[in-house]
């Protein structure tokens, strides 16, 4: 299956189209995992039971349609973006989990035979998630990886 392509950017943390440089202006396509992946890795989850954001809005995101959905979409990463982060190990297996969780349908589905996700705290208050994918019938895991800035 052909989607729309989504090009991670390192230098910003941030996931974007791209055109594809044939000259007319498509849009760059793929029908490799990334790009399913970011969305369900980088858009928002409702938050989890007891979450209150820092920002003192409220707002507990997530898509609307999700409560109509028995297997919610996005992830909840989003949590440790403006918060503190007072213990490292348990930012990291929050956000393993979070990641976990997010790519979940990619087995259930049959996109994926497996798919491994690692975190690490990379310094200067960034993350990273690692995921390594073995697609049905593959031999060659893709492995794909992201970072992004979180709490002080």
């Amino acid at each position: 299956m052909t989607d729309i392509a989504i090009v991670w950017d390192p230098g910003t943390s941030t996931g974007d189209w791209a055109l594809s440089g044939n000259g007319v202006g498509d849009l760059l396509t793929s029908n490799e995992l990334d790009t399913p992946l970011m969305v369900s890795v980088f858009s928002d989850r409702v938050a989890t039971a007891g979450f209150v954001p820092p920002d003192g809005s409220g707002d507990p995101r997530g898509w609307w349609a999700d409560t109509y959905n028995a297997a919610p979409i996005g992830s909840n990463i989003w949590q440790d973006e403006r918060g503190v982060i007072s213990s490292v190990s348990a930012t990291l297996q929050n956000n393993r989990s979070w990641g976990q969780a997010a790519t979940a349908w990619m087995t259930k589905g049959g996109y994926a035979q497996t798919v491994t996700v690692t975190a690490s705290y990379l310094g200067n208050a960034k993350l990273g998630l690692g995921f390594v994918i073995v697609k049905p019938g593959a031999t060659t895991p893709q492995s794909l990886s992201y970072a992004w800035p979180v709490g002080s």
